[in-house]
């Protein structure tokens, strides 16, 4: 699994996976349209180049994290944020546990 940040050239395959199911990726959507440049989104692609799982993070502060299991762990090892407002789907909850363990906060 690669771990990749949103840009131009990724855009046209975001569209496309978030326009599948709009409601679960409503803030990716709202935020990239009209926050941009407090927005980052970064994106786990498979093997094939299809996106796995996606994490948003506005603000510095606010993240929200889709996708599968394994793509949830990957995104979230890369997540260096002091203190942040976490969304994300109930089966990352062990993924979410180990990395605030890690950084010292309270689960």
């Amino acid at each position: 699994m690669k771990i990749v940040e949103l840009n131009t050239e990724l855009e046209p395959l975001f569209w496309e996976h978030v326009n599948r199911d709009l409601p679960h990726y409503y803030f990716f959507a709202h935020d990239w349209r009209n926050f941009r440049s407090e927005t980052e989104i970064l994106l786990a692609l498979g093997d094939g180049g299809s996106i796995e799982g996606m994490m948003l993070t506005y603000d510095n502060k606010i993240v929200q994290l889709r996708g599968t299991p394994e793509s949830g762990r990957v995104l979230l090892e890369g997540l260096e944020l002091d203190h942040v407002e976490l969304q994300a789907p109930k089966y990352h909850k062990q993924y979410v546990r180990r990395g605030t363990s890690r950084r010292g906060a309270k689960n």
